[in-house]
Formats: C-alpha cells, sequence, structure tokens
C-alpha cells in the first residue's frame, strides 16, 4: 500500500507543470516626463555570451526590439529626438549599424516592412551609437529624467543609444507666467507663492518672482519669515545682495513673532537663514 501510494504521488508530481521561468522577462516601465505619462512594454532577451549586433540582431536589417516586440504609449504629443510625436501608442523598431541606429516609432498595425505600412504615421531619427557605463547582459530600455524632458537609453552589451524626448511642460509653464504676470493682480496667494517657488527652484524670471514675493508681503494679514526668505533666494538669483540681505534680516527678525516660545523651530530657521545670508556674503 505505501508503495502504491508512493508511486502515486510521484506520478502526480510529474504531471505538474513546472516553471523554468521565461527566457526573455517582460517588463513594464511607467513613468512620470514632465506633463506626459509614458508606458513602456517591452521584453529582455539575455545576451548569454552570443555576438548580438551584426550577429543575432544583423546590421541593417528590421528589428522590432526585445524578443517579442516593444511599445511605447505616450498620452500627450511630445517631440522625440526634435521630431513631433502625437500622443498614440508605438511601435518601437530600429535598423542597426555600427555607428548609428534608425529609430522608428510607429503607430502602424503592421511593422515597417509591410506592403501596407504608411510611413505618414511613424517617428524616424538616426541616433549615433555610444558605449554604455557598463555592460548590458539583458536588452534595456531606460529613462532618465530631466526637467520637462527625458532621456530614453536603449542599450545590450556593449552598444548604447540615448533618444531625447521633450515635453511641452516647460513652455506651457513659461507661458502661465507670462499671463500671471501681464494679468492684473489679484488675491490669490497661492498661486504666486507656486510662481516664486518654481521660478526660485529653476532660476528663471528672477525678476517676475521678485515681483510676485513683492506682491504676497501685501497681500499677508500678518508677518510671515518664510515669504521673506523666498524674496531672499530670488532677490540673490537676480544679484542684489544688498536687498537680499535686507530680505534675510527680516525674515529672522518676524521669528520670535511668528514663532513664540518655540525656540527649536526659530533655532532650525535661523541656522537655514544664516546659511543663506553667508551664501548673499559672499556675492560681488
Amino acid at each position: 500500500m505505501n508503495t502504491f501510494i508512493l508511486l502515486l504521488i510521484a506520478g502526480t508530481a510529474l504531471t505538474a507543470q513546472h516553471s523554468y521561468g521565461p527566457y526573455s522577462p517582460k517588463v513594464t516601465i511607467k513613468q512620470e516626463v514632465g506633463n506626459a505619462n509614458i508606458t513602456i512594454e517591452t521584453d529582455r532577451p539575455i545576451a548569454r555570451g552570443r555576438r548580438i549586433f551584426g550577429g543575432l540582431v544583423p546590421y541593417g536589417k528590421l528589428w522590432h526590439t526585445g524578443a517579442s516586440g516593444s511599445f511605447i504609449t505616450i498620452d500627450k504629443d511630445v517631440t522625440i529626438a526634435g521630431q513631433f510625436a502625437p500622443a498614440s501608442r508605438y511601435g518601437l523598431y530600429v535598423i542597426p549599424t555600427k555607428k548609428e541606429w534608425t529609430i522608428i516609432l510607429s503607430r502602424n498595425s503592421v511593422m515597417p516592412d509591410s506592403p501596407d505600412y504608411n510611413p505618414e504615421k511613424e517617428v524616424r531619427v538616426c541616433i549615433p551609437v555610444t558605449k554604455p557605463g557598463h555592460f548590458y547582459e539583458a536588452w534595456s530600455i531606460e529613462l532618465d529624467l530631466t526637467p520637462g524632458s527625458a532621456e530614453m537609453y536603449l542599450s545590450w552589451t556593449d552598444v548604447q543609444v540615448n533618444i531625447p524626448i521633450e515635453t511641452s511642460l516647460t513652455t506651457e509653464n513659461s507661458a502661465f507666467i507670462d499671463s500671471l504676470a501681464a494679468a492684473p493682480l489679484s488675491t490669490h496667494h497661492e498661486e504666486y507663492y507656486r510662481a516664486v517657488s518654481y521660478l526660485n527652484f529653476n532660476k528663471q524670471s528672477m525678476d517676475k518672482a521678485v515681483a510676485f514675493a513683492e506682491h504676497i508681503i501685501t497681500l499677508e494679514e500678518k508677518d510671515s519669515y518664510y515669504i521673506y526668505e523666498t524674496l531672499a533666494e530670488a532677490y540673490q538669483h537676480l544679484g542684489e545682495k544688498d536687498k537680499a540681505l535686507a530680505a534675510v534680516k527680516t525674515a529672522k527678525d518676524i521669528l520670535p513673532r511668528e514663532f513664540p516660545g518655540q525656540t527649536e523651530t526659530i533655532s532650525i530657521i535661523t541656522k537655514r537663514l544664516e546659511e543663506r545670508r553667508a551664501e548673499i556674503e559672499k556675492m560681488e
């Protein structure tokens, strides 16, 4: 009886489906880039000692990327390597050579070598080949972010290309701030605070940052150290040393009134203000 049970268990185990793991693991990347959302879907074949470009992937031939294709979905219009790319789902194809890759992002439902293919529904650019900082055993698509844009890196073994993607965020932000500056001053504190914070962070249009900050001061019912600290930063970026120092001093003077008895809070903020003052003192 025991032998029968053991044989039955062994037979059941053999009929159970064993997973050896995927040869080309799938990956989905979802990333905010500026004011757009980008989703990348691909799988990642592994080199396993094979010669990839000029071997497994021939030079001068269309390659659908990955093991079974790659797709990039962008929910807002962008530019890719300077070419306009409307919001859509794209198939990613490349034609590699030793020195450059032709990158094809296609909205067609068929591959670029199909007779039914419409070239008007693609973005096609040529990108020089570079050497990555390390060896990529698996096919990889990565996004590195900058304000309002990204670099998309396609890498495998010792080969890499990087494709710039630009969104409209910076242009839209600048247009909104210009309209805010041109409009009659309002009592919307929050809109001006956000604009000053953005301009200080990006060191842009410091004259507008100062104007917004000074307007906020006129709107406040009681003194707040923070707006003077913000104003000091804007004056500092603008190169107005004396005005920046005066704003820091005003911010420090306000602290005991704004935080009565809160010695620890006052100490923390004072330390930060002193660091700002020291930076400003170094200005010529």
